[in-house]
């Protein structure tokens, strides 16, 4: 009872996604009524067909019942053709909105959403989820209502024809609608199992496509073929046995309307040669019982389709009512005028509760001051960063632009006024061009070339066969790692933010690419509040003041000059950067 609650709620939840198209769905609606009454009318026409027959009858009579049955079927194919067009018209639609609000809502969810999920499996999970459900839909709005209608014209007629051969009818009807009812159980736990199955298969074959060349530089493809494809055959014995179960339903219930006709036309027979019933009578009936067995079988799958949309909506509703405790509040704010001037004020953070990344932090910094952020791996540094975009909120404490609580400003307006070079870029599967003007899409060519130059871009890129228009590849892979990193820091200066973060952004680059980048950089700061994680002294030295952070604590700030002079782990850090690599005796010998 709980489970068919949890279902009904949800399927309510779904009526928004199908408002827009009400009128098409009572069109629909008013057509499988007219098609039903249609097909209820067909077999009363057969009846006076075959009752008009006989020597010495009028052939007015024969015509009449053959034209009545050719403008039948004319008819009832036009408006199932039309029928067809309004339901898939509204198909479309409907799930072009759910489409609509689950993409939304994963565009707008928190990082901590997909931290704890496989992106492959989200999309899997998503992709069979609605797609399951529109069949549902589908089967609901185009086979129900009809399904329904008919029998109870058919049902009705029966009654009146014949109530003798309408108790053999009904004797047998209920059967399939009782087999499936039992079997519906077992079918939607099976699509459960599937679900969950598929979604691991195809988030694990994500991840190894994304990471080929791991795979291959540890000869690993073998191995991942191997682990698909039995994860796959493992899912489809699952899928063999239940079309096993559903083909020996699907027999059974043939059998049962097999037996229903045989029994018609047996005590009809009878019923005609005791003089008790027409032939048109029998016909009628058999014309009837053969329809009826579809609808009701048509119900019955219904009944089991409505049963496993609820593993439907629950991969749907996974994702648009998941928390998002980043969701802008009513009266977010717009910014307008940024300086760029930020605080961090007792600031404290982890992704669990057992667990603090961020402790007790207070920082300022000044409109136009660089801040350069240095410390041990895992002491927080691009957790600090990510809080300022607020792909997180912090804990405790609380960080302010220009004075403003970043909780009251619209996610969007303060992550226009932030752009980001990170060590490992992202570029998509798109033209340089559109990469470069990924953050600022209204740009013109004359800016985009601009910002490729004052990047150090434009050279390599004019370079390549198509110029601009030349492809990266999925995440870049056309270019080297120094040729992204220049087109990130492109990317960068033409969204031209007032607040900017380099996260390890020159970390993987040989020395005459760092140069090149170094320079791009150096334009890219100028004159914005800039906040930059790095090792590399070259990189940090020049900034007006360094932080170190350890266990998540600022432990010393400073400038390079403050801080080297000072028995500081920043010194010790310049201290082996300075000495360099210390070989062992054995190769220094």
């Amino acid at each position: 009872m709980a489970d068919a609650d949890s279902s009904l709620v949800r399927a309510r939840k779904t009526l928004p996604f199908m408002a827009p198209y009400r009128k098409g769905i009572f069109a629909v609606f008013g057509l499988t009524i007219l098609t039903a009454a249609m097909d209820a009318v067909e077999p009363l026409l057969m009846k006076s067909l075959f009752d008009g027959l006989g020597v010495g009858q009028d052939l007015n009579t024969l015509l009449t019942a053959v034209g009545a049955l050719i403008a039948l079927v004319i008819a009832r194919r036009l408006a199932g053709a039309f029928l067809n067009w309004v339901f898939w018209k509204v198909r479309i639609g409907v799930n072009n909105n759910i489409q609509h609000a689950v993409v939304d809502c994963l565009c707008a969810l928190p990082l901590s959403f997909f931290r704890s999920r496989n992106v492959g499996g989200i999309v899997t999970k998503m992709n069979r989820g609605i797609t399951g459900y529109m069949d549902t839909f589908g089967e609901i709005i185009s086979r129900v209502l009809p399904n329904l209608l008919y029998l109870v014209l058919s049902l009705t007629t029966m009654f009146v024809l014949d109530r003798r051969l309408f108790l053999v009818a009904v004797a047998f009807c209920p059967l399939p609608a009782l087999i499936g009812a039992w079997a519906s159980r077992e079918q939607m736990a099976r699509e459960n199992v599937l679900m969950n199955r598929w979604t691991r298969i195809f988030g694990h074959f994500h991840e190894v496509l994304a990471g080929i060349a791991t795979v291959k530089s540890f000869t690993r493809e073998h191995a991942e073929r191997c682990r698909f494809m039995n994860g796959v055959c493992e899912t489809n014995r699952i899928v063999m046995r239940g079309v096993t179960r559903d083909t020996s339903i699907e027999a059974l219930n043939s059998l049962i309307v097999n037996l229903g006709r045989v029994a018609i036309a047996a005590y009809g027979g009878y019923l005609v040669i005791q003089g008790q019933a027409t032939v048109g009578t029998v016909v009628a009936f058999l014309g009837y019982i053969g329809g009826l067995f579809g609808p009701m079988q048509g119900l019955t799958g219904s009944y089991q389709m409505v049963r496993r949309a609820s593993v439907y909506l629950s991969a749907i509703f996974e994702i648009i009512d998941a928390a998002n405790p980043l969701k802008d509040d009513a009266d977010a704010v717009a910014l307008t005028d940024v300086k760029g001037a930020i605080r961090f004020e007792n600031v404290a953070f982890g992704y669990n509760n057992d667990t603090q990344v961020i402790q007790d932090v207070t920082l300022e910094a000044a409109a136009g001051e660089t801040i350069a952020i240095v410390g041990p791996s895992g002491a927080g540094k691009s957790t600090l960063l990510s809080l300022l975009q607020r792909f997180d909120d912090p804990c405790a404490g609380a960080i302010y632009l220009d004075g403003i609580d970043l909780r009251t400003i619209q996610r969007a307006s303060l992550r226009s006024r932030i752009s980001m070079v990170l060590q490992d870029t992202m570029l998509f599967n798109d033209t340089l061009r559109n990469n470069i003007a990924y953050g600022s899409p209204q740009a013109s060519m004359a800016e985009i070339v601009s910002a490729a130059k004052a990047a150090n871009a434009h050279d390599f890129v004019s370079a390549m066969t198509d110029g601009y228009d030349s492809m990266a590849g999925e995440g870049g892979k056309c270019l080297s790692v120094g040729q992204r990193q220049r087109i990130a820091i492109a990317r960068a200066l033409l969204k031209n933010a007032p607040i900017l973060i380099l996260d390890e952004a020159t970390s993987a680059l040989d020395a005459e690419s760092e140069l090149l980048v170094q320079q791009a950089l150096r334009t890219l700061v100028a004159g914005r509040t800039t906040f930059v994680i790095a090792h590399r002294l070259q990189t940090i030295a020049a900034a007006d003041r360094i932080l170190v952070l350890k266990d998540g604590r600022i432990i010393e700030q400073g400038s390079h000059a403050k801080l080297i002079h000072a028995d500081s782990y920043y010194a010790r850090l310049v201290k082996k950067q300075s000495h360099g690599l210390r070989l062992p005796d054995d190769m220094a010998a």
